[in-house]
């Protein structure tokens, strides 16, 4: 029994010293401060993009848009002409420096999971265009 006990009072003893390692190793050391990087709003290039294209091309649709992003989140081509372009212009974005790609397929499947909330088969077929664009505030 006494080297149960043992045992235990020694993995605690593991557990706490464990615990404490995330909040030493956080603490910044002195005077290697490193400045903070300006983070990229990769969704708002995604946007501005999409609506530039949106312009562009005259009455573009959300079936449009939608192919494209969902296209470039496969890392498949979009049968549309039109599609294709959009999701070149992404794979631009994507080529940045500033832009991490994983980022970038978040917020395009982010934008896909918002797409869905906009594609009533009844109802026009530019309301998610529109919804970008009242957020993007054109």
């Amino acid at each position: 029994m006494a080297k149960r006990s043992d045992l235990l009072r020694r993995l605690k003893m593991a557990d706490r010293r464990r615990n404490r390692r995330p909040t030493a190793a956080a603490k910044p050391a002195q005077g290697r401060t490193a400045a903070p990087t300006p983070q990229t709003d990769v969704a708002g290039l995604v946007v501005t993009e999409i609506l530039q294209f949106v312009d562009e091309g005259g009455r573009r649709s959300d079936a449009e848009v939608v192919s494209a992003l969902r296209a470039f989140r496969r890392g498949s081509n979009p049968s549309s002409p039109d599609a294709m372009v959009l999701k070149q212009r992404l794979q631009q974005i994507g080529d940045r420096a500033d832009v991490e790609m994983r980022t970038l397929r978040d917020a395009v499947g982010d934008l896909i999971d918002e797409a869905t909330h906009y594609s009533d088969r009844g109802q026009a077929n530019d309301r998610f265009v529109k919804y970008l664009q009242l957020v993007a505030g054109s």
